[in-house]
């Protein structure tokens, strides 16, 4: 009767730490942690997060070209010399933090991740 009991224990403390957005039961980071770059546009964008208590934030935002994987310095390339100043869409921070919150929260990075 004693190991039935803490075996139902177990079980409630293990399904109650269970979230939706963890990678496994005991996982203290979400199962997109490993989502760190993706296309928006014609442009690469990498980023990192820093987790902090019950929240994150995404941090190093880089833009990088879909050919060479150059960073972007001032709108162009060194590497492949491609210029990205004109006929480009290049997204503002704000744009680039709403679009990537939103393929987390409705699970788009599983599809997207280049």
């Amino acid at each position: 009767m004693v190991i039935i009991a803490i075996i139902d224990l177990l079980y409630l403390i293990i399904s109650f730490t269970e979230s939706k957005d963890s990678g496994s039961p005991l996982s203290p980071y979400p199962d997109w942690k490993n989502y760190t770059r993706d296309v928006f546009g014609s442009l690469q964008y990498r980023w990192q997060y820093n987790f902090f208590s019950n929240n994150y934030s995404i941090e190093n935002l880089q833009r990088y070209c879909n050919q060479c994987s150059c960073p972007l310095v001032d709108l162009r390339y060194p590497v492949c010399k491609t210029n990205y100043a004109h006929g480009y869409d290049i997204k503002t921070h704000e744009e680039l933090l709403a679009l990537i919150q939103h393929r987390i929260d409705n699970g788009l990075y599983k599809k997207t991740t280049p």
